[in-house]
């Protein structure tokens, strides 16, 4: 009896030790879980800072143009300064054209100067002229256009590689014709991204400036043409103006047939009325 009760004694025992060892084990592991989450959210949180941090990192994007307007004693001069200083900090005339009318001479050139250098280029410029006519610099931010073009054509390359993947993949003639499909619409898409891309690369890293300089008449020179220049050039007009009323009627010639018909015909008409009545008038 008394080996009995020291028998239940030891498994009832053995029992709460094994369930203490339980409960500690489900701790153990319930601690490890919270650990394993708690390092997921630290990851996150990690990960969200890098990504604002890259936010902030991003170097701004900004497209410069400028336009000027002003008045110079010499345009060849005018036009040597501005091609001079534009190569000096390595920009190029992209146009240049030239209008001669009331008495002015103007000359309007489109220069591209790299956007590093805009400042320096309109601080010459700026010592150079005395007074514009008219004087417009502007600065647009394109940081979020260039990020969204920027990752919508990592995208359509992203769509691309997964669609040649695919391709690679399959035999069945139908799917291969419908991922050739879509990959040629995803190329499409590339090409139009990609230009998007390029054009505000090249805006954002060469400035844009319009420049008109021109030159006014002096008072009086309209008169600089001699007496006889003046008869020669009217007798010149003149002449023109012959030869095109000469021309203009011979290409009347049609309508001057179709006339002389008309009045022979009436004039035929007329004879044969009057013979006619004379016939009639000797018989009575």
């Amino acid at each position: 009896m008394i080996k009995l009760k020291n028998i239940s004694f030891l498994a009832l025992f053995l029992v709460t030790l094994g369930g203490c060892q339980h409960r500690e084990g489900i701790q153990a592991a319930s601690g490890a879980n919270e650990i394993s989450l708690e390092n997921l959210d630290e990851k996150a949180m990690s990960a969200d800072h890098v990504n604002r941090e890259a936010e902030k990192t991003v170097e701004e994007k900004i497209i410069k143009t400028g336009s000027f307007r002003y008045e110079v004693q010499d345009l060849d001069k005018a036009f040597i300064f501005l091609n001079e200083t534009t190569k000096k900090n390595g920009g190029f005339i992209e146009n240049d054209n030239t209008t001669n009318q009331y008495g002015t001479q103007t000359r309007n050139l489109t220069v591209r100067i790299p956007s590093k250098n805009f400042d320096r280029f309109f601080e010459s410029l700026n010592k150079e002229v005395s007074f514009f006519d008219n004087k417009s610099i502007s600065s647009t931010n394109v940081t979020a256009q260039f990020i969204d073009v920027e990752a919508r054509l990592k995208t359509k390359k992203a769509l691309e590689v997964r669609y040649l993947e695919l391709l690679g993949k399959t035999n069945k003639m139908t799917e291969i014709i419908e991922i050739e499909k879509s990959l040629s619409a995803v190329r499409e898409d590339i090409e139009s991204v990609q230009g998007q891309m390029n054009y505000l690369k090249d805006q954002i890293s060469m400035s844009t400036m319009t420049i008109e300089i021109y030159k006014r008449a002096p008072a009086g020179t309209g008169a600089t043409e001699s007496y006889f220049s003046k008869i020669g050039n009217a007798f010149v007009s003149g002449f023109n103006s012959l030869s095109g009323f000469f021309i203009s009627i011979i290409e009347l010639w049609p309508y001057a047939i179709i006339l002389a018909l008309i009045i022979t015909f009436v004039r035929k008409r007329k004879w044969r009325r009057t013979n006619l009545k004379n016939k009639s008038d000797g018989q009575a």
